[in-house]
């Protein structure tokens, strides 16, 4: 009911579909995660805990995988244990996930963010916009900011991507750079 006021009074030019995180859970195959995924798509986006890597996480992704499901592994850069071994994206990416990172974290200034944006570990810059005044969309700016940092290219696969995503393709994967740890430093 609530989706269809919003569609009522939303401008004609902006295309709205259902689509929500979906908190981790190891017996998510269980309750049809396709029901789960964005609207029209076979995308899930897929939010992770904050402090400490969820058990069967790689059995999962493979099992949605062998279902249809793409996942969107929601703000990585939230993760600590993603922030102690950026590695992990790598791994997941090969498994066939997608990585997307929020546009206010681009806009922060954190160098993790940055290199993760360098190494080609993102696929996907989404607003996580839960207000215009909390946690505003400022996607405009976030990919002004990646145009600045990884150039124009970069800034214009991340915006293709997240569009195909909405569209239901699956978005360009570029090579990637696997970090590697150096003197304590990821490079």
């Amino acid at each position: 009911a609530a989706f269809s006021r919003l569609l009522a009074v939303a401008p004609a030019q902006l295309q709205l579909k259902r689509g929500c995180e979906v908190y981790y859970s190891p017996a998510m195959l269980q309750i049809e995660p396709e029901r789960l995924c964005l609207e029209g798509t076979e995308f899930l986006l897929l939010e992770l805990p904050l402090l400490s890597r969820p058990a069967y996480l790689d059995v999962l992704l493979q099992q949605l995988q062998l279902r249809g499901i793409v996942p969107l592994i929601a703000h990585v850069e939230r993760y600590a244990y993603v922030r102690r071994n950026p590695r992990l994206l790598a791994e997941w990416i090969s498994m066939g996930a997608l990585i997307q990172i929020n546009a206010q974290s681009v806009l922060s200034g954190d160098r993790f963010v940055r290199k993760l944006l360098k190494w080609g570990l993102v696929q996907v810059v989404a607003s996580d916009a839960h207000s215009c005044a909390h946690r505003p969309p400022n996607l405009g700016k976030a990919m002004e900011h990646i145009g600045r940092i990884c150039g124009t290219e970069s800034a214009r696969r991340l915006r293709d991507n997240a569009r195909a995503v909405f569209n239901g393709e699956i978005p360009e994967i570029q090579r990637i750079h696997i970090p590697r740890k150096v003197l304590g430093f990821w490079i």
